[in-house]
């Protein structure tokens, strides 16, 4: 199995359609593990009244396991990948105590499994989820929520230990060999000419975003140098200085 994460407007739809290109991706849905897993917990708990804590626990990872394995596959018999983008702003429906768990929870379902962690720049994603989401205006605190959602994400996955962490900027910034090395990384064999289609569609993302309008916009690096009031990428430097600095961002 292969997953692939980020938080929201990060390069994951981008990501994943690249990798589908190799392997089989769930495109249609995100299962957001850490939320499957949850909702099965509290589903084996209730039902399972009196049951020893431990074996609550290993029975919703069983369940968890078997269930997002036949999701993944109800779109394709041969996917074994995929993709889920986690909301940071509470209009997307952010959920700091489920999240973070991305790594740890896919690692304990499936122990052999492939954890892709992509990060962008959380002053870009921002400038990009305020043109999604159409939000004209945040307030300080939505925006310190934000950073800090941002923040406990990607600094408690990457405290997991996934298996590849690229950044957004790298895979615009050097495609080829960024792609080449996620690949090795996840012991996937290509020809050439596959190689080649995945660079033709995917490199430029005006040609992704005539492919798949929904979900991408410009995917410009440094784009909230004009979209963010100062007022806001000064907040984002200031409360998210630390998994900033850990990404290469300050």
């Amino acid at each position: 199995m292969i997953f692939l994460f980020g938080t929201q407007k990060s390069g994951t739809t981008w990501l994943r359609n690249i990798i589908s290109q190799f392997v089989g991706v769930s495109a249609a849905y995100e299962w957001q593990i850490p939320r499957l897993v949850n909702a099965m917990h509290s589903h084996v708990e209730f039902c399972g009244v009196r049951r020893p804590p431990e074996e609550t626990r290993e029975k919703c990872i069983l369940a968890s396991r078997r269930a997002l394995k036949q999701l993944i596959a109800s779109e394709g018999p041969h996917n074994t990948c995929d993709k889920s983008a986690y909301p940071a702003l509470s209009v997307s429906f952010r959920d700091d105590t489920l999240f973070p768990y991305h790594v740890s929870l896919t690692r304990r379902m499936f122990p052999s499994s492939k954890n892709i962690q992509i990060v962008r720049d959380p002053r870009d994603v921002l400038a990009s989820s305020k043109s999604y989401f159409n939000l004209s205006l945040i307030d300080d605190d939505e925006v310190i929520n934000y950073v800090n959602s941002w923040s406990k994400c990607n600094l408690s996955w990457i405290d997991d230990d996934p298996d590849f962490v690229l950044r957004f900027e790298d895979l615009k910034q050097r495609f080829e060999e960024t792609v080449s090395l996620l690949l090795e990384c996840i012991g996937v064999r290509y020809t050439k000419a596959a190689f080649q289609k995945a660079v033709d569609l995917y490199k430029r993302i005006d040609l992704s975003k005539s492919i798949d309008p929904t979900f991408y916009r410009q995917g410009v690096v440094g784009a909230w140098q004009y979209e963010l009031s100062k007022n806001e990428s000064d907040l984002i430097c200031k409360h998210g200085s630390i998994a900033m600095r850990v990404f290469g961002y300050a």
